[in-house]
C-alpha cells in the first residue's frame, strides 16, 4: 500500500459536515425520483450491474458509504453480501451501515479514501454518491481508486450539477453562503469541496491523470423534491451550514427563502436538485496508473 498521505488540515470540519448531513438528511434521496425516472442511488447500481460477467457479479466498492443507503440499495438489487466493501472515513457512520444492512459478509473499513484497506485491483467497480467533492485532496482519492480497481473496471459517480438560473435550489445556495460569508467566513472556506468536481470536463481530466481512466459517459438529470415552504425549511435546518449560522443570519436566511415560495402559498414545489452522474473505464490490461503531475 502507498505511503499515506497527509490529512487535509479542515479534516475535523469535514467530519461534522458529513456526519451532519446523513444524521439529518438520512433516507432523503433513495426513493426520489429523477428526470432519468430510476432515484439516484439506483442510477449507480444499474451501472454497477452492468459488468456482471456470465452471470458473475462484480465486486463493488461503496466508497463513502455514509450510512449505508446505497449499500442497502445494492443488496436489494440482488448484489451479493460477500461482493459489497464499503469505506468512510467517519467511524460512526461505519457503524449505521453495519447496524442498517445486518449482514456479516458485507465487508465495511473506518478508513480515508486517500489510503484504503484493499489489495491492488481488487474491485470491479467503485460507486460514489454525493461525496467526492469533500474527499479531500480529491487527486490522492482518485489515485487510490486506480490502484484498486482491476483492469477493465469502472467508476461511477453522482456529483452537483449546475442549478438552473432562478431556481429554488439554486437561489437557497446563494442566499445561504452570502450570509454565511458575511458573518463566518473562515468557516465558509472550511467546507469548501474541490470545484474540479462538479465540472465534467476539468473531473475528467484529473481523473484520468490520476488513474488513466476515460469517460464513458456524463448524464444530466435533476433529483424531483416535492415540499412545500414549511417542509422546506424544516428540510433546511438541519442542513450543516444552515445551523452554523447566528440565529439572525439564520432568521435572514428563512426569511429570504419563504420569499421565494410566495407565489405558491404552502401548496408543494417541485424543488429540482440538479446532478449529474459520471462513468469512467479502467482500459483493460492497464496497471495501476501513476500521475507524474
Amino acid at each position: 500500500m502507498a505511503e499515506k498521505p497527509p490529512q487535509p488540515e479542515n479534516h475535523s470540519v469535514f467530519t461534522d459536515f458529513v456526519q451532519s448531513f446523513h444524521v439529518h438528511f438520512d433516507g432523503s434521496f433513495p426513493d426520489v425520483e429523477t428526470t432519468l425516472g430510476p432515484s439516484s442511488y439506483a442510477l449507480l447500481a444499474i451501472e454497477a450491474e452492468a459488468l456482471a460477467q456470465n452471470g458473475t457479479p462484480p465486486v463493488v466498492l461503496d466508497l463513502g458509504c455514509g450510512s449505508g443507503r446505497l449499500s442497502e440499495v445494492l443488496l436489494e438489487r440482488g448484489l451479493p453480501p460477500e461482493n459489497l466493501v464499503g469505506v468512510d472515513f467517519v467511524a460512526e457512520q461505519i457503524e449505521r451501515t453495519r447496524q442498517r444492512l445486518n449482514v456479516p459478509a458485507v465487508r465495511l473499513f473506518h478508513a480515508q479514501s486517500q489510503d484504503l484497506p484493499l489489495d491492488d485491483s481488487s474491485i470491479d467497480c467503485v460507486l460514489n454518491h454525493m461525496g467526492l467533492a469533500v474527499m479531500v485532496p480529491v487527486d490522492a482519492t482518485l489515485k487510490e481508486v486506480g490502484r484498486v480497481l482491476r483492469s477493465g473496471g469502472r467508476m461511477a459517480v453522482v456529483v452537483d450539477g449546475p442549478p438552473k438560473e432562478g431556481s429554488i435550489d439554486k437561489s437557497y445556495n446563494r442566499i445561504l453562503r452570502e450570509t454565511l460569508g458575511a458573518e463566518q467566513p473562515d468557516m465558509l472556506r472550511g467546507v469548501a469541496s474541490d470545484p474540479d468536481v462538479s465540472d465534467p470536463a476539468a473531473l475528467a481530466r484529473l481523473v484520468h491523470l490520476q488513474t488513466g481512466m476515460d469517460l464513458q459517459s456524463t448524464r444530466s438529470f435533476e433529483l424531483l423534491m416535492r415540499m412545500s415552504v414549511s417542509e422546506y425549511l424544516t428540510f433546511l435546518e438541519g442542513e450543516y451550514l444552515m445551523r452554523r449560522l447566528q440565529d439572525a443570519g439564520r432568521q435572514q436566511v428563512r426569511d429570504a427563502v419563504a420569499r421565494l415560495f410566495e407565489s405558491h402559498g404552502d401548496d408543494q414545489v417541485v424543488i429540482p436538485l440538479a446532478m449529474q452522474i459520471m462513468v469512467f473505464a479502467k482500459p483493460p490490461g492497464q496497471a495501476q496508473a501513476v500521475s507524474n503531475g
